[in-house]
């Protein structure tokens, strides 16, 4: 009897739970012992993308993912700046009462992890940088940001869509490619203008990298065609004790293009954390 109640304790740990909580969607699964982890999702993805990583954790570690606002089944709630997307991070780990986690953000939400350290610099015990840089958008990127949002109004989110993709998946990862098309279609065309523009809102946190006190991990992709391996470089440089793993043969959605290779890095890292804080 005692053997049927432990494993059955076992089943409520990891299930996967879906909540609705200020009208930010969120799934909480995973271990309730050691550090969680929260991933912040790419532009124009959702929640989704993280599902194989969300797989391969979820029996070690307490695993939270989210749908930025106006994303996946999270309300717009009218138009916001990227610290709104801070704020819901910080707010939902209120909620959920994680008073420390680890932060896993891919491109956008590489640039949320990035604000939310610096805004927070105690509440993080790990963080993942995955393809992404600290920069700002320049008046070069603004204009591309313009271009896009003329493209959905003009042509449609799916030939946006399209576009993007195929410069950010690279070639070898056609099956990556159809799952990330997926899954950027399923957005609405409003959630995925206003996460543009929210996306020129973005501070420029290249300063506070000396400062990162956090265990750090940079991933990036070797063939990236939207932020080029040069800037995961220069991320390490200027994070000290980072560590940085190319994965090869991936573009700019890595953690879809290769998830053997991206959650066989993260498992490292989190090894390393959970070792760290024991002794």
């Amino acid at each position: 009897m005692k053997k049927l109640i432990f494993l059955f304790s076992c089943l409520i740990a990891i299930s996967a739970k879906t909540y609705a909580a200020n009208d930010l969607n969120f799934v909480d699964t995973g271990k309730r012992d050691g550090p969680a982890i929260v991933f912040v999702h790419a532009f124009p993805m959702n929640q989704d993308m993280w599902s194989e990583q969300v797989e391969f954790l979820k029996s070690t570690t307490r695993v939270i993912t989210f749908d930025i606002r106006g994303l996946g089944k999270s309300k717009l709630n009218g138009p916001y700046t990227l610290e709104f997307i801070v704020d819901d991070l910080i707010n939902l780990l209120d909620q959920l009462k994680i008073e420390k986690a680890v932060i896993c953000g891919l491109s956008m939400g590489g640039f949320v992890a990035l604000r939310a350290i610096e805004r927070n610099p105690t509440r993080f015990v790990g963080l993942v940088l995955a393809d992404t840089k600290s920069e700002p958008d320049s008046d070069k990127s603004k204009m591309g940001r313009y271009q896009a949002l003329k493209t959905i109004q003009d042509q449609g989110v799916e030939v946006f869509t399209d576009n993007f993709l195929k410069t950010a998946v690279a070639s070898t990862s056609a099956e990556a490619l159809k799952r990330a098309t997926k899954v950027a279609l399923s957005n609405t065309v409003l959630g995925v203008q206003s996460a543009i523009l929210a996306l020129t809102s973005r501070t420029d946190t290249t300063p506070g990298l000396s400062e990162i006190q956090a265990p750090t991990l940079i991933i990036h992709g070797e063939l990236d065609a939207v932020f080029p391996i040069e800037t995961a470089k220069a991320l390490h440089e200027k994070i000290k004790g980072s560590k940085l793993a190319i994965i090869p043969k991936v573009g700019h959605l890595s953690n879809l293009e290769n998830p053997a290779a991206f959650n066989s890095l993260l498992a490292q890292f989190l090894d390393g954390i959970r070792k760290d804080r024991s002794r």
